[in-house]
This record gives structure tokens, sequence and C-alpha cells, in this order.
């Protein structure tokens, strides 16, 4: 039994601090997210891909271009949260 889980695609991912001590300090917290250090507006290839999706009826959030980038291909958390 783990009490969290890391999903990791692993072929760019470099850990600098073990993500489960981090994860393990902050037991208020269900999920955690691997941001890019940018936002949405600060990457063309990012930009791109949002202006495509804006035009889709499945995103109709205002100013998200402000938001930071999420990186989908890394994110863990505690393990009955994840499998939800």
């Amino acid at each position: 039994d783990y009490d969290y889980v890391l999903y990791s695609d692993t072929r760019d991912v470099i850990f600098q601090k073990d993500p489960f001590e981090y994860m393990i300090s902050k037991p208020n917290i269900d999920l955690f997210l691997a941001c890019e250090g940018m936002k949405i507006e600060e990457n063309d290839i990012n930009m791109y891909w949002h202006q495509n999706l804006r035009s889709t009826k499945a995103f109709q959030t205002n100013n998200s271009e402000k938001l930071p980038v999420v990186n989908g291909g890394t994110f863990g958390g505690k393990f009955k949260f994840t499998l939800r």
C-alpha cells in the first residue's frame, strides 16, 4: 500500500529533490501539478495550442493566456485521490 504516487513521462524529466518529501510535507493538498515556470502567453508554442483550443467549445475561460503552463506529463499526490 502506498500513500502517495507520482506519474511522469520520464523521457525528459529531472528531479532536483525528492518529490515525495515535498508532497508529504503538504498534507492538506491532494494533487500536485508541475508548472513550467512561464505563462501561456510567454511561449509561442503554448500560445499556438491555446489559440487552437480556444476555438472549441471545450474552453470558455477569459484571459486564460495569463495562466501558468502546466506540464501534464508529471503530477502526483495522494494515492486514493489520483485514482478518481
